[in-house]
């Protein structure tokens, strides 16, 4: 059975399994599971009943099993304005046959014209397989990049003096531990307005059918390796790509291999 964890409290809506308020302790963070047939589940939103029992005290809680589950879906987690302590997607499988632009998206808003980013004390990508994958618009103080195939690198980074992240206490943290064993048509981790989170791990992510696009962080160290990225198109146009627009500190660049590759 695979199950989407995470702490939540808030009442249900009667004579079903769904939450009708759910808010992770300590903060504002929201999940949206959208399904192609038409049944959605928003958390936080608003629904129309308005008696309900009262969840059991704050806790682990898993979502059902539903028939929904079965069908192409989309996980958006909207994180703007939360502090996280670890959001862990591990062993999941994305994408579909046509109609999309990125299969994995990371990154932050505008407010009033002022980017907004994600500050992290560290990211893991790790055994990652997607047709392209861009990291920009951000910084690193410490970027490794290792063991790790493609149709094609181009690494442009810019150097500078980038702040090292240090994440302070952890009072009113919320905590995401896994999301795991799913299936998804697409996977998007946005933040509307700036947002904390301890560490992020994308680890055994298999996709197809889109991009991979990792922006608007601010982090002490991100790590990517052990991926398979390509399209197909030769080693001469690169698949792998960090922008000049991506600032760091210092660069780590082990055993990365350019070598024919299609992921589909």
């Amino acid at each position: 059975m695979s199950n989407v964890k995470f702490q939540l409290s808030g009442p249900r809506v009667p004579g079903t399994g769904y939450v009708k308020h759910v808010m992770l302790i300590g903060s504002s963070v929201s999940i949206l599971i959208g399904f192609a047939l038409g049944a959605i589940l928003v958390i936080q939103a608003a629904w129309p009943s308005s008696s309900a029992a009262i969840l059991p005290d704050p806790g682990d809680y898993a979502l059902p099993e539903t028939e929904a589950q079965a069908v192409t879906q989309t996980l958006a987690l909207n994180v703007g304005g939360s502090r996280i302590a670890h959001l862990d997607i591990t062993d999941v499988e994305a994408g579909k046959g046509s109609g999309l632009t990125n299969v994995l998206t990371v990154g932050a808003g505008l407010v009033n014209s002022v980017q907004q980013y994600i500050y992290t004390d560290e990211v893991l990508v790790d055994n990652l397989h997607c047709k392209t994958l861009t990291l920009n618009s951000g910084e690193a103080a410490t970027l490794v990049i290792a063991d790790n195939e493609a149709d094609g690198n181009s690494f442009t980074y810019t150097i500078g003096t980038p702040a090292a992240i240090n994440l302070g206490g952890s009072r009113g943290e919320a905590n995401i531990p896994q999301i795991t064993g799913e299936s998804y048509d697409e996977i998007v981790i946005n933040a509307a307005t700036d947002a904390t989170i301890r560490q992020l791990t994308l680890k055994d992510i298999n996709t197809f059918g889109g991009a991979c696009v990792i922006s608007h962080l601010k982090a002490d160290t991100v790590t990517i390796k052990n991926s398979t990225i390509g399209s197909g198109s030769g080693i001469n146009s690169a698949d792998f790509i960090i922008g000049s627009t991506f600032k760091v500190g210092s660069f780590a660049s082990t055993d990365n291999v350019e070598t024919a590759i299609s992921v589909r």
